[in-house]
């Protein structure tokens, strides 16, 4: 598949009479080989889902914008609901394969990476991506990372398990105050809706992988057997272990804004971690942050470096977007603002 078409969309968003089957409720993750012959590509065959910055200069503002900004490119798929006549959009993020794998590893830019913690289908290209070691082992590396850094942030030492699940939603969110209102989310309603595929994600990680195996326990509920209680040791022994395994570049951000990419190809790039590294990163940060208040403000404000350093290819091109407009009039109508749920991701190698 080199573009977008409407087959590959019929097949990806079912359709019900004649229309999309509810393509709101997911994004669509395109990981391609060559960023720059895509946009190429797929510019031709459908101009109308670029903004209209990009419209100006055909598909080289993109491929700029993507490559020394957060990676990737936000486009939108026009839909006509046919009952209402309301026009809506098919969210599709473009990411290049390798760019992908370093985000899944390192949290370069944290910019799909988060999108990955959340329960997904592979709708292209499924065989592949199931026997690619590379990209498996970067799935798992970035959800180990995420329950790591959910474990170092929970207020108490035992807690219900949809509460882990929501506090590695909610690693996302910006905790400036000045930026909150960017992320809102209710995340404890994604968990609820898809709670039985969180289980499938995380419970045999927490079983079954370092760091966490003896140091946390999943005890039954007995006030809700439908989901276990999170019982986690937090000594000092424990936190290092699970610093050691959160992602390199929120080490990189922790002191000061990192934005050097880890990638070899690149002039200026990040050297990667080593255990030994990482071990003496941690017990410095523990020396340099003893309370858990002041762990959880240093680990959330290098999270909140990394995603501003990275976001500004997103926020530019949603600022310039018609879904952005289309929500600034019904702001300005006046009709509330309701909850807003992140869609699921799903993905396609192309």
């Amino acid at each position: 598949m080199k573009v977008i078409n409407n087959r590959f969309l019929q097949q990806t968003f079912p359709l019900e009479n004649n229309k999309f089957k509810n393509p709101y409720e997911e994004d669509l993750v395109l990981s391609v080989d060559d960023v720059k012959k895509f946009h190429q590509e797929n510019f031709l065959k459908n101009k109308q889902h670029y903004p209209a910055t990009s419209k100006l200069f055909k598909a080289k503002l993109a491929t700029f914008f993507q490559y020394y900004g957060a990676k990737v490119h936000f486009n939108y798929i026009p839909s006509v609901n046919e009952d209402t006549g309301v026009k809506n959009y098919i969210r599709y993020l473009i990411i290049e394969h390798s760019d992908l794998v370093r985000d899944l590893n390192y949290w370069e830019t944290f910019s799909v990476s988060n999108l990955m913690h959340r329960p997904i289908e592979v709708v292209h290209n499924e065989e592949w991506f199931l026997r690619n070691d590379e990209i498996q082992h970067a799935f798992l590396q970035n959800r180990i990372s995420a329950c790591s850094l959910a474990l170092l942030n929970a207020k108490y030492p035992a807690y219900p398990e949809k509460v882990l699940y929501s506090n590695i939603l909610n690693l996302t969110k910006y905790r400036s105050k000045g930026l909150k209102l960017i992320d809102y989310e209710d995340t404890d309603l994604v968990v609820d809706k898809q709670f039985d595929e969180f289980t499938k994600i995380y419970r045999p990680i927490l079983q079954n992988h370092e760091p966490f195996g003896n140091r946390v326990q999943m005890i039954e509920n007995n006030f809700d057997p439908s989901q276990l209680i999170i019982n986690t040791n937090n000594d000092k022994q424990s936190q290092i272990k699970y610093l050691m395994n959160v992602n390199d570049n929120v080490f990189k951000n922790i002191a000061s804004i990192s934005v050097r990419s880890y990638d070899a190809k690149m002039k200026f790039t990040k050297k990667q971690f080593s255990e030994q590294d990482k071990f003496e990163e941690a017990e410095e940060i523990l020396n340099d942050y003893p309370t858990k208040k002041k762990l959880d403000t240093a680990l959330s404000r290098s999270i909140d470096k990394i995603m501003i350093a990275n976001r500004n290819t997103k926020l530019f091109f949603i600022l310039m977007s018609g879904p952005f407009f289309a929500g600034m009039m019904l702001f300005k109508k006046g009709k509330g603002a309701a909850k807003n749920e992140e869609p699921a991701p799903v993905i396609a190698v192309v």
